[in-house]
């Protein structure tokens, strides 16, 4: 754990089976170990989280689910990516939708 004013970031690891569908996929029931971090802001004051963000690698989680499936890898990456909101130059938002 590192902290400092009133920012405190933590190091995780989740230990979980793959049991049910997840970005297409049916459950695999593959062990799955994920290492990432938390960065959380907060009021000290208050005693409250003020904004979080969850980092991981995607990646190292969708090749836990197939590593013995090359294929099923391949359509769980493509469907991940597909879903996800990529910034783009003169949007409104600044964010678009991939598909």
């Amino acid at each position: 754990m590192i902290f400092g004013k009133d920012v405190v970031v933590v190091e995780w690891s989740l230990e979980a089976a793959h049991k049910g569908p997840f970005a297409g996929t049916a459950a695999t029931g593959t062990a799955v170990n994920l290492p990432g971090c938390g960065v959380y802001q907060f009021d000290p004051v208050k005693r409250q989280v003020t904004w979080a963000r969850i980092y991981f690698d995607v990646t190292t989680l969708l090749k836990q689910f197939s590593s013995h499936q090359p294929q099923v890898l391949t359509n769980l990456l493509i469907s991940w990516f597909a879903a996800r909101a990529y910034p783009q130059p003169g949007s409104a938002s600044g964010f678009v939708r991939s598909h």
